[in-house]
C-alpha cells in the first residue's frame, strides 16, 4: 500500500519509475530493467532478481512482518515474513537502506514506528545509522554576530 504513495513522490521528484504490476504478488516479466528507471517491487515480487540499490521501507512493527491488528500471528506466519524480508534484503549487490517512520497511522491507528524485529537480524557490522537521533535544529535566540 506503500507504492502509491512513494510512486507520488517520485513523480514529484521528476523521476522515471515502473511498478510491477496490478497485482503486487505478480511476475515481473514486463517490466524493463535495462532503462534507467526505478523499479518498485514488493518484496515478493523481487524474488530471484538483484539489484546494486535496494530500499526497503516501512521496515516497522506491524508492517514488517506485516499482521492486521485483529490477527493473532501464528509462528509459521512469522517465520514466512522473515523469509520474506531476507529475499528483500538479500536482493542488493552494493548498497541495502532499511527505512522506516517515526510514527504512522495505518487503519485508522496511530503505530509508534518500532523497528521490525527483522532488522536486528542483520549484523551489525554491515549496519551503518545515518541518522541516528533525530533532534529537532535548535532554535536561534539571538542574532548571531558575524565579526565575533
Amino acid at each position: 500500500s506503500q507504492g502509491q504513495d512513494i510512486a507520488s513522490a517520485l513523480d514529484e521528484a521528476g523521476l522515471a519509475w515502473q511498478m510491477s504490476g496490478e497485482d503486487p504478488l505478480t511476475a515481473v516479466d514486463k517490466l524493463d530493467f535495462t532503462a534507467d528507471k526505478i523499479n518498485l517491487l514488493t518484496m515478493h515480487a523481487s524474488k530471484g532478481l538483484e539489484f546494486k540499490l535496494v530500499m526497503v521501507i516501512g521496515a516497522e512493527e506491524g508492517l514488517c512482518p506485516y499482521f492486521s491488528p485483529a490477527e493473532q500471528p501464528s509462528e509459521l506466519r512469522r517465520a514466512e515474513e522473515q523469509r520474506l524480508f531476507y529475499v528483500a534484503v538479500t536482493r542488493a549487490k552494493d548498497r541495502l537502506y532499511v527505512t522506516r517512520a517515526l510514527n504512522r497511522r495505518l487503519y485508522g491507528q496511530s503505530l509508534s514506528g518500532m523497528p521490525s524485529p527483522f532488522v536486528t537480524k542483520i549484523p551489525t557490522a554491515l549496519c551503518h545509522d545515518l541518522n541516528p537521533k533525530l533532534k529537532p535544529a535548535k532554535r536561534q535566540t539571538s542574532q548571531p554576530s558575524l565579526f565575533d
